[in-house]
């Protein structure tokens, strides 16, 4: 099923990038001017499932010209509506809510224009030897975009491996500046109000667009 909602948003020739975070990390995102990588932001607020943290800490080098391990990376989705936040909907990850997630949406051509190194994934990069890498852009062609327009993502019986190519993910190295940042998107009017204190609160010289977009949330 082709969401239409979604269709608005999943542009293939110049993805639209999602990357989603709990709210108590964003005067340190703020601060630092910047999303940084897992490995350079120890003591950030972790919201994803403990078991794929512990696997994605294990793959100590990925296949790639730049030979990082994922923590290396700044993971950004291609679509909202992720397997990880349905987890925390769901309650699989202990003592989040989604209503604490906010999402920080990019594009490809934003990335490529401040010469910010990427590589990208057809697949959940967990899954090495299912999930294939690239670093050319025509190779995004080998996603699933009409999996990525889908509002339901679940592995059927005519389809198992949905769930996977759902999760493709562009990663940038080490780190994402907030220049590159377009919004900044969140599920209710209460978060609404917290980024926009958090940033004027602050001397950060670029202010994206703050958004609710209760349509990316369960």
């Amino acid at each position: 099923m082709i969401d239409t909602y979604f269709e608005k948003i999943i542009h293939p020739d110049d993805p639209y990038l999602f990357h989603i975070t709990h709210v108590t990390n964003l005067e340190k995102i703020i601060k630092s001017n910047a999303l940084i990588c897992r490995n350079e932001a120890p003591n950030f607020t972790d919201s994803s499932h403990l078991d794929v943290q512990k696997k994605r800490m294990e793959i100590d080098k990925i296949p790639s010209g730049f030979s990082k391990s994922l923590h290396d990376y700044v993971p950004f989705y291609f679509a909202p509506l992720s397997p990880m936040l349905c987890a925390i909907h769901n309650g699989r990850v202990p003592n989040k809510i989604q209503e604490d997630m906010i999402y920080f949406v990019s594009r490809v051509s934003r990335v490529v224009q401040n010469r910010i190194p990427y590589i990208f994934s057809d697949g959940h990069p967990i899954t090495i030897g299912l999930s294939d890498f690239y670093q050319d852009l025509k190779d995004l062609s080998e996603l699933d975009w009409e999996l990525m327009k889908a509002k339901y993502w679940a592995d059927t019986e005519e389809d198992g491996d949905r769930k996977r190519r759902r999760q493709a993910e562009f990663l940038l190295v080490n780190s994402c500046p907030l220049s590159i940042i377009s919004s900044i998107c969140v599920k209710d009017q209460t978060k609404l109000e917290y980024v926009k204190e958090a940033f004027m609160n602050s001397t950060n010289s670029h202010t994206p667009q703050f958004r609710i977009t209760e349509g990316w949330y369960y």
